[in-house]
């Protein structure tokens, strides 16, 4: 029995603790270990709810999805007593159970997933907390009138930040740049495309980007992301300054160009204050890419990833890996790179003396010879502690060796983890690769 002199920890106390706490299992592990001594006082109904609902739902953050309305009447009283403990609300769908704004903190912010147009907006709950939503993922291609509907409804969302949705018809483009850069605190936005003609389908004319050049200046815009875009810009003057505002913003952290002519344009002209840079199918030409490299020697680019160069453009490729110690590009990414065995023996020439700290090759058709080459170059590297392969036929001969000389004792700095994805191993060999990785102290991550 315990002794009735010694001090009861406060709830209060509890509650500070485990607030404190941003590991879902450490958290719930308190709550078990105290819960029996009667302790957990309002955080008793986060603890019944763990064993109704995933615990990364519930912490740090709370997710609330669809089938949240499929809980008991019980579960759902111990989830509306929970929501006062959360700063940041991750909403899947419309989950449709009694809950508003008064259930939350004051201050609370709701990322907000998966939702459709709501034609009775006016009266739903979601006209409730609009006010309070950050960030908005859209995940379905709009009609005319949903549309007409969504920016009729941007202006409620007072405080959003930022915006994900796909755009796969241009004639809104404009309307939606000239809300962003006029009545919105928009900084992030990504705009996906769906499409799977091959045709650039969303034009930007003239008027269009003076709307996109607005938003940039006018906001401190962070992250754009844009795709399938057809630069149709005629007067010469307003061309060069759009792309000049888009890769030259001082507030971009990221920018990803997906899929979008950008052939022809001054890559060296532009300063690249962005920390992360994607150009995924861009159609640049040797040129470009020449350009390119010239471009970010004085850029603050750290990561950098680029898609579907061929044999045609790798002489301007390989001036940009050799230039690669003269920038601040530490990760790069390559992938849909046809290039020949003796272009990799080339480029592996590059990689020995770079500063790369991560290498990520996707769908690039590595052979043994290409492998062979890539290896010797990481040996004799000491910078490069991430490797990551995704779709590259390399089988586990390729595997063992590239770990092998990435954990070689003639490297000052030692290979700390691999990442694999569908590279050839048979269902036999992946228990012997994770050991040989371990042996070697390497963090391996497997799928085949």
């Amino acid at each position: 029995m315990a002794d009735s002199n010694v001090r009861r920890l406060p709830e209060e106390v509890v509650t500070l603790v485990a607030l404190f706490v941003r590991d879902a299992n450490t958290v719930f592990a308190f709550l078990e270990a105290l819960r029996p001594a009667n302790l957990l006082g309002p955080l008793e109904p986060l603890w019944q709810l763990g064993l109704v609902k995933s615990r990364t739902d519930l912490w740090p953050d709370l997710d609330i999805r669809h089938d949240d309305e499929n809980l008991t009447e019980e579960s759902q009283l111990h989830l509306l007593s929970a929501m006062k403990f959360y700063d940041r609300v991750f909403i899947y769908g419309r989950p449709n159970f009694p809950w508003t704004l008064a259930n939350f903190k004051k201050n609370v912010e709701f990322w907000w997933s998966e939702w459709n147009i709501d034609p009775d907006f006016e009266t739903s709950w979601i006209a409730q907390i609009s006010e309070r939503v950050v960030a908005l993922y859209l995940p379905n291609m709009l009609e005319k009138n949903e549309t007409n509907m969504l920016l009729d409804q941007f202006p409620r969302f007072t405080n959003l930040r930022s915006l994900e949705l796909y755009l796969d018809e241009p004639w809104y483009l404009k309307d939606l740049f000239d809300f962003l850069a006029d009545e919105s605190q928009i900084t992030d936005l990504v705009l996906r495309h769906r499409g799977t003609a091959d045709i650039l389908d969303i034009e930007v004319t003239d008027s269009t980007a003076e709307s996109i050049i607005r938003w940039i200046e006018n906001l401190y815009v962070e992250v754009f992301q844009f795709s399938r875009w057809n630069i149709q810009i005629e007067n010469d003057d307003l061309r060069d300054y759009f792309f000049d505002t888009i890769f030259s913003s001082d507030s971009l952290r990221t920018l990803v160009c997906d899929e979008s002519n950008l052939s022809g344009i001054d890559f060296a002209s532009f300063s690249y204050p962005m920390d992360y840079l994607e150009l995924h199918v861009c159609d640049l030409s040797q040129l470009d890419i020449q350009n390119l490299a010239i471009g970010l020697k004085d850029s603050n680019v750290r990561d950098f990833m680029i898609s579907y160069i061929s044999t045609e453009e790798f002489i301007g490729f390989r001036d940009l890996l050799r230039g690669l110690n003269e920038t601040s590009i530490t990760k790069l990414q390559l992938s849909q790179c046809n290039f020949r065995d003796e272009h990799w023996v080339q480029l592996a020439r590059c990689l020995k003396t770079c500063v790369l700290t991560s290498l990520s090759v996707c769908s690039t058709g590595w052979s043994r010879r290409s492998v062979i080459s890539i290896a010797n170059a990481i040996k004799s590297n000491n910078s490069i502690e991430h490797l990551a392969l995704d779709d590259e036929p390399v089988g586990f001969i390729g595997i063992v060796l590239l770990i092998k000389s990435g954990t070689s004792p003639e490297r000052a700095v030692q290979l700390r983890s691999i990442d694999v994805v569908n590279c050839g191993l048979r269902r036999k060999e992946v228990l012997a690769i994770q050991k040989f990785a371990h042996e070697c102290g390497v963090k391996i991550k497997l799928n085949r």
